[in-house]
């Protein structure tokens, strides 16, 4: 997540504070009236966080551009197409 970041240019004093805003995250899950104990999270965004979808964009940004371009399907003018996507975000 913090990687496809700054692959798109996030300035990197940014990216200190999101690693440390997500860094020792925990949570407790509720099943039934038992509480479970502390679980630490390791991976993903947080639950209503604010930032969850522009890391999303960030990350699939990333995976798309990785595409075999030989795949897909070519259109008119030898113009090929391998995945449909749209993603708009500024830094």
């Amino acid at each position: 997540m913090i990687n496809a970041a700054k692959r798109v240019g996030v300035p990197v004093i940014l990216l200190k504070y999101i690693r440390r805003l997500y860094s020792g995250t925990t949570t407790r899950l509720k099943v039934g009236c038992q509480l479970s104990g502390v679980v630490h999270v390791k991976k993903g965004v947080q639950q209503n966080d604010p930032l969850s979808p522009l890391f999303f964009n960030y990350v699939m940004c990333w995976v798309l551009s990785e595409l075999d371009t030989q795949l897909g399907a070519e259109l008119k003018d030898n113009v090929r197409v391998n995945h449909l996507a749209f993603f708009q975000y500024e830094i």
